[in-house]
């Protein structure tokens, strides 16, 4: 995918994803045997090359890159998080709400995972940790006030103690308020979403090089008022309805519903050079996960539209189910240089808990700790448990990673990993000049919430098989004249593919499903106008149990303008274009999207008006989002009962800052 659209870029903690066609970064600087960084002038110059980062990724790899700050503008004006994945996310039509891929996605790893992911796009992960050798001090703010109450603020600050010792922080707050229903008196009861993610890290290494030691604590706290979608909607006839009338007039199906994520994670990386070509090294991960969802309403008569399982009601009043899980894992193994392969091997271990019950709130001054006869050490709680899943287990992995570069810097890579008695993972890749292609086979086991869950309305204790995915993909880029072209095409065959059915519940197919993607970016510049477009075309055949638009549009028109010999400008539209079909439905009760086959999602395009500016270190942008509102129709939803933003303005800003 071109440039623009892979957004890695705009992304304030995420790996450069260089835009082409843009100003060319200043030229290296110097540094001078007292470490001071000078330029022709004798003065002191703080910037982009003085102030690099790495990714744990490079150093596991064997191949450590510092890679530049991003000062780029392009595209800076994409803050919600679909855009920043060009569309390849779907959410519930607000701002920090839960997500789902819009294809489908092998899973990236094999073993027992948990299983709630919609809320992951928001959290930082262990990839996306960047560690710093900075010069100077180096912070970066980036605040975006997007419209109607959603607003993204980050913060990064990182400084090095010594010239091997780094320390840093980095944090982010998602905040976005209630976009239908009457508008309450009071903030806090306006406010829909409210968001922290929190890292620490550091890095340091020995002055020979032979030890290194990398590491982050993360912290992760996900508070969304679960509106469950419109109410009374004519879901047959027009579904637009609703929309030809004031939103704040409208009525939300769970309006005091809410769901609370957490998750804490201390994380390391170490490794210790044995001798030349051959290293040992360890990763430790600690983790603990909660997740809640209560609906005080439960059993009202408009409160029963959000749930598939509407007329199984039980005694409750108050609908209310949490999940616990604790995770310590430890990868050891070897890695190093042999006869120009790159090589690792490792042994994984993961030691997990497990913890699904509901039951009654307590009064907060009547919390409990709770006596811990199952050994989960889970702690305090106030929820007084009227039935419960617990479960602890262990894994234990063995694995393989190789890697090749040739001379002319085309790379092979190939990797595979097996859970004793059970699941397996064979993957690889070519990277070339003009064509990059992967293959992937997995026999993946089924995650957690799928196997066991528990509630007043949904409940179920599985026996599945093991899900089998064989993927392989390939992607092109070619240059004829002022058009760069990139051809793209992708295949995915699932066997005992495990989905959740519109009763809201998990079951496994016998039907292989079969997913074939085809699509075209297109790059064409000429003067100060320039356009990146790319359409995504797909087809599905076997069990209809993976709902995907069949097809999927970007594209930017820009023009590029230097004011003053100082500001750079890029104003345009971007337009986003996704066919209508039978999207599935969002259920918070058990954090997972389900089928549905009564509310059709129409194919709607959106266009938004930006300028993007660069002044120096600062960029700035201001955006005129969901012009086509009024146009075609009143607006559009995302997922089912759920209606995207409406016309909003927003404006943002980054300033960096190296010293």
């Amino acid at each position: 995918m071109l440039g623009y659209f892979s957004a890695q870029a705009q992304i304030p903690n995420a790996p450069p994803g260089g835009i082409p066609g843009q100003p060319t970064p200043p030229p290296p600087v110097i540094p001078r045997a007292d470490g001071k960084i000078l330029d022709d002038s004798t003065q002191q110059i703080y910037g982009p090359r003085t102030a690099r980062y790495f990714l744990e990724t490079d150093v596991f790899n064997n191949r450590k890159t510092l890679y530049l700050v991003d000062t780029t503008f392009a595209g800076f004006h994409q803050y919600s998080f679909p855009q920043r994945n060009a569309h390849r996310l779907v959410d519930l039509g607000n701002h920090g709400t839960a997500t789902r891929p819009t294809y489908y996605e092998p899973p990236p790893q094999i073993g027992a995972q948990l299983g709630f992911n919609a809320f992951n796009p928001y959290a930082f992960t262990s990839q996306s940790i960047r560690y710093f050798d900075t010069k100077s001090p180096f912070s970066n703010i980036y605040y975006v006030q997007g419209g109607r109450g959603q607003s993204t603020l980050n913060f990064d600050f990182t400084r090095n103690v010594n010239a091997r010792w780094n320390l840093g922080f980095q944090l982010q707050r998602v905040t976005a308020d209630k976009q239908y229903g009457p508008v309450p008196a009071r903030q806090s009861a306006r406010q829909q979403v409210n968001s922290w993610a929190f890292a620490v890290q550091s890095g340091y290494h020995t002055k020979n090089d032979k030890y290194s030691v990398l590491g982050h604590v993360r912290v992760f706290e996900h508070i969304v008022g679960e509106q469950g979608g419109l109410a009374a909607i004519n879901t047959r006839t027009n579904p637009d309805s609703i929309l030809n009338n004031r939103l704040g007039d409208a009525i939300a199906r769970t309006p005091n519903a809410n769901t609370r994520e957490r998750r804490n994670v201390l994380h390391t990386y170490q490794q210790y050079v044995l001798a030349s070509g051959f290293q040992l090294y360890h990763i430790l991960d600690v983790e603990g996960r909660f997740y809640r969802y209560r609906d005080p309403d439960y059993g009202d008569s408009v409160s029963r539209q959000a749930y598939p399982k509407s007329n199984n009601l039980t005694q409750f009043d108050t609908l209310v189910s949490e999940t616990r899980y604790s995770l310590i894992e430890n990868r050891a193994g070897i890695k190093g240089f042999f006869k120009g392969f790159n090589y690792r091997l490792h042994v994984r271990r993961r030691d997990y808990g497990f913890l699904n019950q509901y039951g009654r709130f307590l009064p907060s001054s009547d919390t409990l700790l709770r006596v811990d006869t199952t050994g989960a050490g889970f702690g305090v709680t106030n929820l007084r448990t009227t039935e419960q899943h617990y479960l602890r287990r262990s894994e234990t992995f063995l694995g393989i990673w190789l890697n090749y570069y040739f001379a002319d810097s085309t790379r092979l890579w190939a990797e595979g990993e097996y859970l004793l008695g059970k699941d397996y993972l064979l993957r690889g890749e070519y990277e070339g000049r003009w064509l990059r292609a992967g293959v992937s086979s997995l026999l993946s086991s089924p995650t957690l919430v799928q196997l066991r869950f528990t509630s007043p309305l949904l409940a179920w204790d599985n026996r599945f098989l093991n899900v089998s995915s064989q993927s392989a993909w390939a992607r092109g880029s070619f240059r004829v004249g002022r058009v760069t072209l990139e051809p793209n095409v992708s295949y995915n065959l699932l066997k005992n593919y495990i989905y959740f059915d519109t009763d809201g519940t998990p079951q496994q197919t016998a039907v292989p499903v079969n997913i074939f993607r085809a699509g075209l970016g297109v790059e064409f510049r000429r003067g100060i106008f320039s356009t990146l477009s790319e359409v995504q075309l797909t087809t599905r055949s076997g069990a209809d149990v993976v709902r995907i638009p069949k097809v999927l549009v970007n594209s930017r028109l820009a023009f590029d303008v230097l004011f003053k010999k100082r500001l750079y400008i890029q104003t345009g539209l971007e337009l986003h274009y996704k066919s209508g079909y039978y999207a599935d439905a969002w259920l918070p009760l058990t954090g997972q999207f389900y089928l549905q086959n009564t509310f059709r999602t129409q194919g709607f395009l959106l266009a938004d008006a930006f300028a993007d500016l660069r002044i120096n270190r600062v960029r700035l942008f201001i955006k005129m989002a969901n012009l086509t509102q009024g146009l075609f129709s009143n607006g559009y939803y995302p997922t089912p009962y759920y209606p995207g933003v409406q016309r909003t303005f927003g404006f943002g800003v980054s300033w960096v800052l190296f010293d």
